[in-house]
């Protein structure tokens, strides 16, 4: 025992003089050295010839950590009982460590497979690293805080970062903050859970800039790119984009700093752009506004005339009708569209047609689709070559142009594109229903859906009339829609005026051309008996479909 007093008394004068840097002759510490030694402070790092550390050597005392070196054989029980220790570092794998060795020390760092590796609080020495003055675990995927490397190093302001040595730190459940009694605030990363008892301060790890917009001012309908730069992300981010109009909001989503928006509303438009990556962690940005003026719509039509010359299905008046849709939608001055012809054409090229024609179709567009032919009893259209182009395959295509879609069949069972086999309500009473979003008209594949005006020759029961003089031909019901729109395509002449229009505004609205139409052809009907067939339509009737 005199021996084991008097190596204490000398490893306590090198601990109060030389901050806890020991003889390098020592090669045991004997039960209860220090116990109870307040003066012994810090890291306790001892020497390699030590080979045993006695029971309650260092209990009781003000030691922050104690490393222990590779060659030691054992540590007794309660070696640092009721001390300030936050860890103790095993450098070897074999020290045997009695049960009770370790009592009251949160962490034990000693090699992975080594005699600690089964026991509370153990993290593996391959594990550790050391940033800032404090203790990290990484392993899973992830940065797990643990404790100050020397709690007396540790003063004022503490940040922890969101990633160590590029792992991200994910939870703060591990933190130690003992022995960091000169440490003023903690501050963490925003994103991260606060254990109950914690007290700390957060900061936004992550930064947006704010969205800059390829334009400062365009046209309700052109396409605008904003563009953000981010740091401090870690993996995959969202990026949630939100462009207020005015009070008019839309948001979309990308996986990129960058976002193509089609500018929907006139007026003063706001961009904000919300990151989120892996960890959950947020931020936030915001653009100057950009001015969006109000829309110019731009007005296409497609017009088709399918007249099958030489086939027994050959059919007259179809490329007359084409011609008098084309002379009458040119003379429209106040609302100018650009027209495109195609006749004798089969269901690939109606297609290709539709494509080409309004590639170009923005949201606040409109395309006007007609088409005068046979028509099959599903209501589906005929292409020369018997191909065919349902009600439900018309739709898909038109469903692709953006903006408004106007369509105007002439054709056997047309009504069969809006699912009428009656004859159509009052334009005022129809018009309410199609406004208050409940219309029985609105039916699965057909074009009675929002985005679509329509009008059809007939009902989807009943057979489109064509007439005849013995020198021109034409459909009844494309006549009644010339006719009133200023063009008689039975005489080939203008009339000077407008019939359908009601309240002489210079427009022609779908509930004026509706109405006009169905007088013309009951007019027919007078000189020619056999006409028999009811125009129908679906819309809103106050929507403007041409005008001088």
């Amino acid at each position: 025992m005199k021996k084991v007093w008097l190596l204490g008394l000398l490893l306590a004068l090198c601990l109060s003089m030389a901050a806890a840097e020991l003889p390098e002759q020592l090669t045991e510490i004997g039960e209860s050295a220090f116990e109870g030694d307040a003066a012994l402070t810090g890291v306790v790092y001892l020497p390699d010839p030590v080979k045993t550390v006695g029971a309650r050597a260092f209990a009781g005392t003000s030691i922050h950590g104690l490393v222990v070196p590779e060659g030691c054989e054992s540590l007794a029980a309660d070696v640092l009982a009721q001390g300030c220790a936050a860890y103790v570092t095993l450098n070897g794998a074999e020290t045997e460590i009695t049960a009770s060795a370790l009592t009251d020390v949160p962490f034990i760092f000693a090699p992975a497979g080594g005699s600690a590796s089964g026991m509370k609080g153990f993290y593996a020495l391959e594990t550790l690293c050391v940033q800032d003055g404090f203790f990290y675990s990484l392993s899973s995927g992830e940065a797990l805080p643990l404790c100050a490397v020397d709690g007396r190093a540790v003063s004022g302001v503490v940040t922890l970062p969101k990633l160590v040595d590029g792992q991200p730190l994910r939870q703060l459940d591990t933190l130690l903050l003992k022995g960091c009694d000169d440490m003023t605030a903690l501050r963490v990363p925003s994103y991260l859970t606060i254990p109950d008892g914690m007290t700390v301060e957060t900061y936004a790890a992550m930064t947006l800039t704010a969205p800059v917009p390829s334009v400062t001012e365009c046209t309700a309908g052109d396409v605008v790119t904003w563009t953000t730069e981010i740091s401090g992300a870690y993996g995959d981010v969202s990026y949630i984009w939100l462009f207020n109009t005015d009070g008019v909001a839309y948001s979309t989503i990308t996986s990129e700093p960058e976002v193509s928006w089609t500018t929907m509303t006139h007026g003063e438009c706001v961009a904000s752009v919300t990151a989120i990556d892996a960890l959950g962690d947020r931020a936030e940005a915001q653009a100057a506004g950009i001015t969006v003026g109000e829309p110019i719509p731009v007005y296409r039509a497609l017009l088709i005339g399918n007249t099958y010359p030489g086939t027994e299905k050959e059919l007259e008046g179809c490329d007359t009708d084409v011609e008098a849709m084309r002379t009458m939608l040119n003379s429209m001055t106040g609302i100018n569209y650009s027209v495109t012809v195609q006749q004798n054409v089969n269901s690939s090229a109606i297609r290709s047609a539709i494509g080409a024609t309004f590639a170009d179709a923005r949201y606040c567009d409109v395309s006007l689709f007609y088409f005068s032919g046979h028509g099959g009893s599903d209501g589906s259209l005929i292409g020369v070559g018997n191909s065919v182009v349902t009600v439900s395959t018309l739709r898909s295509w038109l469903d692709a142009v953006p903006g408004t879609k106007v369509v105007i069949i002439d054709c056997c069972y047309s009504g069969m594109m809006i699912g009428k086999s009656e004859g159509s309500s009052s334009p005022a009473s129809f018009t309410s229903a199609f406004i208050s979003g409940f219309s029985s008209y609105t039916k699965g594949d057909n074009l009675a859906t929002n985005g679509y005006i329509v009008m059809t020759a007939c009902t989807k029961s009943q057979m489109s009339q064509t007439l005849s003089d013995g020198t021109i031909s034409f459909g009844a019901f494309t006549y009644g829609v010339c006719y009133g729109s200023g063009y008689d395509e039975w005489h080939q002449k203008f009339l000077g005026y407008l019939p359908a229009d009601e309240d002489s505004d210079g427009q022609i609205t779908l509930g004026e051309a509706y109405s006009t139409a169905v007088d013309r052809v009951d007019w027919l009907e007078q000189i020619q008996p056999a006409v028999t067939q009811s125009a129908q339509y679906y819309g809103d009737t106050s929507f403007v479909l041409w005008g001088k």
